[in-house]
């Protein structure tokens, strides 16, 4: 029965070794090698456990190996692979990447003063500020503190303009704040958690299924692990076009995934993956694209 889990571990692991760089931007040599996605060391029988919490689709029935190895769609899809030695290496790989450990950026100063700078600078649109409130505490009551002459607004918003070469610098603006690494499956944010684990899971499929079948990977294929992912409660509904809902999977994935840099735990190496903030790289790219656009009519005018 571990069949393919043997064969997984033999021609499917994802290893590091030579030189890497870690979370500082360091070329490090590794001593040995680091593998990514070593299901060996996982107890199997957890992972049934931790595989069987899963609820199936919106029809409430938990996972197992018999509601695994029976599904109709599994059956037609699967060709001449065994569901049951398919199952469980599908329980481990499900395992190793749900607690895969992943960084999650979050907003910082410069994101925050990027905001607004945004809609002083970078819109086309008049801003009116008629008056900045303040939320405090004062003799232990919270109270609303609200300026309104125009003249003391002018100067507050001045001054919050002049910080700029305070907070944005090219250093600033390449670097983002990580505020702590946890597995995929405990990230907060659903929508991060759950494309990034279903393309985790997707990519480790793929790569045993692509060696097993001696390359071969065809449409198929692509139905079988969409439809190993809707049975690991991925999905909630089954896809009435595997193929497409596979394809928008792999282009979801490649943008979510920044790079996989190294950490120091205990002297040991630790692979993990950066998962961007959508919201910080685009206000970041934006004030880049604004500075060189000021900076090419600027040089446009001298030469006139």
């Amino acid at each position: 029965m571990n069949e393919y889990v043997d064969y997984y571990k033999e021609h499917c692991l994802n290893i590091l070794k030579g030189k890497v760089k870690n979370s500082k931007g360091e070329v490090v040599e590794i001593q040995g090698e680091i593998i990514l996605n070593d299901i060996g060391q996982i107890d199997y029988e957890q992972a049934v456990n931790f595989a069987q919490l899963i609820t199936v689709g919106e029809g409430g029935q938990h996972l197992s190996e018999n509601v695994f190895a029976r599904d109709t769609i599994l059956q037609a899809t699967i060709g001449n692979l065994n569901a049951r030695k398919l199952w469980r290496l599908s329980v481990l790989l499900y395992t190793m990447i749900a607690k895969y450990p992943v960084a999650k950026i979050k907003p910082s100063l410069i994101d925050e003063y990027l905001k607004l700078y945004r809609i002083f600078t970078l819109t086309q649109n008049k801003v009116d500020v008629s008056a900045i409130e303040f939320k405090c505490t004062i003799d232990g009551k919270t109270k609303n503190v609200t300026i309104k002459n125009e003249e003391l607004l002018e100067k507050v918003l001045l001054s919050y303009l002049n910080m700029q070469n305070d907070i944005i610098t090219p250093d600033t603006l390449r670097r983002y704040v990580v505020n702590e690494i946890v597995p995929i499956d405990k990230l907060v944010d659903e929508s991060v958690n759950k494309r990034t684990l279903d393309y985790y899971f997707a990519i480790e499929l793929k790569s045993f299924l692509t060696s097993y079948l001696n390359g071969k990977f065809t449409d198929k294929e692509k139905e079988l692990i969409q439809q190993i992912l809707y049975l690991f409660g991925r999905y909630k509904t089954r896809s009435m076009d595997a193929t497409t809902r596979y394809r928008k999977l792999m282009s979801d994935g490649n943008k979510l995934l920044l790079n996989i840099p190294a950490i120091v735990i205990n002297e040991t190496f630790m692979p993990f993956t950066i998962i961007p903030n959508p919201e910080a790289t685009k206000l970041r790219n934006e004030y880049i694209r604004y500075i060189i656009q000021c900076e090419n009519e600027n040089n446009s005018s001298i030469h006139i």
